[in-house]
């Protein structure tokens, strides 16, 4: 995977510590994924707080796995 940070980037994480904004994905997909965990909390009647659905839910819920394996995800520092 090709490096993707800017120098800026590279030199503004090692000073602060983080990088904000990074855009990894569109409002569309932003909206998806709200809906799909709002619809989940609600199925379980408020916060997922079951050990199931907060550990690794990726496992389960296929669209936190594309979350999770989105390969904007790879940005290298």
């Amino acid at each position: 995977m090709p490096k993707v940070l800017t120098n800026a980037e590279i030199e503004y994480y090692h000073h602060n510590g983080y990088l904000s904004p990074i855009d990894l994905l569109s409002t569309e997909e932003v909206n998806f994924c709200l809906q799909s965990f709002e619809a989940i909390e609600k199925q379980f009647g408020g916060e997922m707080n079951t050990h199931e659905l907060r550990h690794k839910p990726h496992l389960i819920m296929g669209w936190a796995d594309r979350l999770v394996h989105n390969p904007k995800n790879s940005r290298s520092s």
